[in-house]
């Protein structure tokens, strides 16, 4: 196991930020976030499975599970003060960061794959987050159709068969057809905050719910586990969460950028 994955935050710090570029979205309507309710709450933990592994915090899922009942008001009335509070619990930013060997060179840290462990009550906190925020967008036909990244009723099928229908548009029409495949390595690991922030700014979400983002963004930090070890927090400053429910959501507002920069060049 090499000490590298002890020593080094992944991502490593970044460089200052460039300003957000103009936005070319058309503004659309306030967002701001509605009150979470007791009995979505309850349902989220008593669908928690029982089997995940807890995260920094030590609370089992099995327990949130057993204890949904009494416990499912009090943690409502946390998430909301949330909200109020522009304020997360410092322990739900915390990741406990399991590397799994892929193969070769034990002593490369490219030879890992990252596992995040985030505690439990984070993630049943984003997933209502994400519910709002979801329902904002997609109403608001805030992405583009062709993108079909982590949205429901899109996927991999959906974006082959626009592809192939491309194709054999452009030979039914004897036109040539260029396509440009691109891999964006540790993608999530490369999203800027400054810029993401000025993306939801455009996207018509309040300024209460952007200081909420800003500090979901802000000190979090990842230990990484081996062997039993534990290492020291290692700050994140530039990611989107690995394994969060909000993870995906937010990466596709960030990439929903590149076709509207697309379509503006000349």
């Amino acid at each position: 196991m090499p000490t590298s994955w002890l020593l080094q935050p992944r991502p490593i710090a970044s460089p200052p930020p460039p300003p957000p570029p103009p936005a070319t979205h058309p503004r659309l309507p306030s967002f701001s976030f509605t009150q979470i309710q007791i009995a979505d709450v309850l349902k989220e933990l008593q669908n928690l499975d029982p089997y995940k592994s807890a995260g920094l915090d030590n609370l089992d899922p099995l327990f949130l599970k057993l204890s949904a009942a009494i416990v499912a008001t009090p943690i409502t009335s946390l998430f909301n003060l949330s909200f109020v509070s522009s304020e997360i619990p410092k322990d739900w930013k915390a990741a406990t960061v399991i590397p799994l060997f892929k193969g070769r060179d034990t002593l490369d840290p490219n030879c890992y794959r990252p596992i995040s462990i985030l505690p439990c009550l984070s993630k049943v906190f984003e997933s209502q987050v994400n519910k709002q925020i979801t329902d904002h967008l997609e109403s608001h036909r805030t992405f583009s159709a062709v993108q079909s990244g982590f949205r429901a009723g899109h996927g991999c099928t959906s974006v082959t068969l626009k592809v192939l229908n491309d194709i054999i548009t452009a030979i039914d029409k004897r036109q040539y057809c260029a396509a440009v495949f691109i891999d964006l390595a540790k993608a999530f690991d490369s999203v800027n905050h400054h810029i993401l922030i000025g993306r939801l700014s455009s996207l018509g979400f309040s300024n209460d719910c952007l200081a909420w983002f800003t500090n979901y963004f802000a000190d979090k930090v990842q230990c990484v586990k081996s062997k039993g070890m534990l290492s020291g927090p290692l700050a994140v400053s530039m990611v989107v969460p690995q394994g969060s429910t909000l993870g995906p959501t937010l990466f596709s507002v960030y990439i929903s950028m590149m076709l509207l920069l697309l379509r503006a060049i000349p």
